[in-house]
């Protein structure tokens, strides 16, 4: 037998109330739809944008131009491999993710990288990354900063080392590194050479190091270790510009450091905050008359700060474990900034 569905009604022949309820609830979903709709063909231009549904023009910009960076005469057997690109602050991280700060920190200005192949070795190419620094104490941070224990110095460059397949260079306020992609004595020599290329191709007044590298003792100094940190040095965020060295002496490894600050005064104020740093991790002040006159003495759990401040500069040993050596570093350390100090003011 079919079946069939029966409308309910009271006894005066109306509707059952939950069948009005049902035509009710019917005709307000009806009218929801009518609304989204039309909201959906007049949205704000805001929330498109926020949605993503609608990009607003954009400012006209100029793309950098390729400048004249990477412009030098190749050698032989050396030919172009593919576009340069060009990198700027905002955009460094995506040539080198993990390592941009250092630069951003440093000065950085921009990145121009062009590739190179070399005929003579088949799939071998040699990468040049020209970074642009703010000025040449900022091109030597962050080579010094990156600089390989396995470098073998050059001499005909002086600011320069190599590696088994890389050329590193500080050139005024350029930072140039050239990568090849294999370890092959020929491809080796065609990056050196291209060094040399890119030097003569952008003759510079100054090596770029920093001045006040010749405060440091000569005795026990490693040269090839001075660093120059341009921001947040051994932790502490006043601490910028400090030039740091190892030294090795009596079979023991030392770190010097200097920073020159505007004024006697600033210098001053910097070490008494670099003390209060010190002391709220936990470093003790110790009591030591051996020390620099004027200087402060910190025990870190072992390891020993040394800090004294003089003339511009504040100035001290960072992290030693043997106190008495530490401050005969710290002594000779003094002795120089006074005598250079002098000498500079005394020169016309």
């Amino acid at each position: 037998m079919p079946s069939t569905t029966r409308r309910r009604i009271d006894g005066n022949g109306r509707p059952f109330p939950e069948t009005v309820l049902s035509l009710f609830i019917l005709g307000v979903i009806i009218v929801i739809m009518a609304l989204v709709l039309h909201v959906q063909q007049t949205f704000s231009p805001a929330v498109e944008v926020a949605m993503g549904l609608h990009q607003p023009p954009s400012e006209p910009s100029t793309p950098p131009a390729v400048p004249d960076t990477l412009d030098l005469a190749l050698p032989e057997a050396v030919v172009t491999f593919g576009s340069a690109e060009t990198f700027l602050p905002a955009t460094l991280s995506d040539k080198i993710n993990g390592k941009a700060e250092l630069y951003l920190k440093a000065g950085f200005v921009r990145l121009d990288a062009q590739r190179f192949r070399v005929l003579s070795v088949p799939d071998a190419w040699i990468e040049m990354s020209a970074y642009t620094m703010a000025h040449p104490e900022a091109a030597f941070s962050v080579y010094s900063l990156q600089r390989r224990d396995s470098g073998r110095p050059m001499d005909d460059l002086p600011q320069a080392y190599a590696t088994e397949n890389a050329v590193f260079l500080h050139h005024g306020h350029f930072y140039l590194e050239l990568v090849a992609s294999t370890a092959s004595e020929t491809v080796a020599e065609h990056a050196i050479e291209l060094a040399r290329r890119f030097t003569v191709a952008h003759p510079v007044s100054t090596t770029g190091e920093p001045m006040d590298k010749t405060l440091f003792p000569e005795a026990g100094l490693d040269v090839n270790s001075i660093q120059l940190i341009p921001a947040n040095a051994f932790g502490y965020d006043a601490f910028n510009d400090v030039l740091v060295a190892t030294y090795r002496i009596s079979g023991t490894e030392l770190t010097a450091f200097l920073t020159r600050r505007s004024s006697p005064d600033e210098a001053v104020r910097l070490k008494t905050g670099y003390g209060d740093f010190l002391s709220r991790f936990g470093a003790v002040q110790v009591d030591r008359s051996e020390s620099v006159s004027g200087s402060a003495v910190y025990d870190m759990m072992g390891f020993f700060e040394i800090i004294f401040a003089t003339d511009h500069y504040l100035a001290g040993i960072h992290e030693a474990d043997d106190l008495l050596i530490a401050e005969r570093l710290a002594l000779e350390l003094y002795q120089r900034i006074h005598l250079i100090a002098d000498e500079r003011r005394a020169s016309p």
